[in-house]
Formats: C-alpha cells, sequence, structure tokens
C-alpha cells in the first residue's frame, strides 16, 4: 500500500480541475500527527498544494520520513522550482514534476534549472507537460524515466493501491 501525503493545502496555482482544491478530497484524506504513523506503507508520496512554497518544512518532514524509514521508497510530487530541490534529491528515490499551462517564463526557467540537477542522478524522475502549455519547452527525454502530456483530469481518483493522508502535526506549543 503506498501513502500520498498532503503536507500542504496551499498552491501558488488555483488550478480549477486540481484534486487538491476539491473539498471532497481534503474532507477523504485521513489526518496524521507524526511520521511513525507512515510504519505500514511500502511506498510514501509527499505531494500538496505546493509543497516547495515552504521548503524548508518540506525538506524537514522529508528528512524525518527518510530517517525513520531508510529502505521505503520516497518520492515528491512538485510543479515549483526552488534551488533546495537540489538537496531534496539527495533525500528521495524520485521525483514527479508537474509543468502546468500557465507556464509563464519564471516557470520554464525552473523546469530548466531541475533538469540542470537531475543531469547524472539515478533515480525514478518523472514528467507530466500539461499539453495546453503554448510556450516552447526544452525537455531532455533521457533525464527523465517517464514523460506524460495532457490535461488536468476533474475529480481525478485516487490510483488504485493509495491512502490518502494530510499532515497535521500539533501547533509547537499546543501541549499535544
Amino acid at each position: 500500500m503506498r501513502a500520498r501525503l498532503i503536507i500542504t493545502k496551499e498552491c501558488h496555482r488555483g488550478c480549477r480541475d486540481c484534486a487538491t482544491s476539491q473539498p471532497g478530497v481534503i474532507h477523504s484524506a485521513r489526518p496524521i500527527t507524526a511520521v511513525e504513523e507512515l510504519a505500514e506503507y511500502e511506498e510514501i508520496i509527499v505531494t500538496g498544494g505546493e509543497p516547495m512554497l515552504d521548503p524548508v518544512r518540506t525538506q524537514r518532514l522529508l528528512a524525518a520520513i527518510r530517517a525513520r524509514f531508510r529502505r521505503v521508497p520516497l518520492y515528491l510530487y512538485t510543479a515549483l522550482y526552488h534551488p533546495a530541490i537540489g538537496v531534496i534529491l539527495d533525500m528521495i528515490d524520485g521525483l514527479t514534476y508537474s509543468l502546468h499551462e500557465p507556464a509563464a517564463a519564471a516557470d520554464i526557467a525552473g523546469f530548466d534549472a531541475v533538469q540542470n540537477l537531475l543531469w547524472g542522478r539515478d533515480g525514478s524522475y518523472r514528467l507530466w507537460v500539461d499539453s495546453a502549455i503554448t510556450r516552447p519547452i526544452r525537455v531532455y527525454p533521457f533525464l527523465w524515466s517517464r514523460i506524460a502530456t495532457g490535461r488536468m483530469i476533474p475529480d481525478c481518483p485516487l490510483p488504485a493501491g493509495e491512502v490518502l493522508l494530510i499532515w497535521e502535526p500539533p501547533e509547537p506549543g499546543s501541549g499535544s
């Protein structure tokens, strides 16, 4: 069984068909408050919202998961480049990077930076490109384990064998 762990509901995009923006998706996610609650899963996928909006929090959580579960495959889903991805790639087994429309120049530059970071690395690197993107992009296929294009699917179902979780640790100083 795989854990798809939503670590933030926040996202800078506001995509109409994003699964995380659907109230039913968030309400169906089982809250967890500690990394140890991931012990039953054979694979952990960290996602959002957009995890890289808070790269320090994302990096800390990934480090805690990796320290506790050294042999469990750990993946990050993101659509936002941040220089911290370079450090994060050392902690994870794979990355799914999405390029969404409307793709601004900064999005394309971020995507190029991610591709530069993948050169010479081993891992499972997947790319999803929104088929509505009109800006030119340069994809280096040999860097990616899988490349897919398409449109977002409204009410996209959770893949078979996955459980949706949401990270809700106690607030610091709350006494919990």
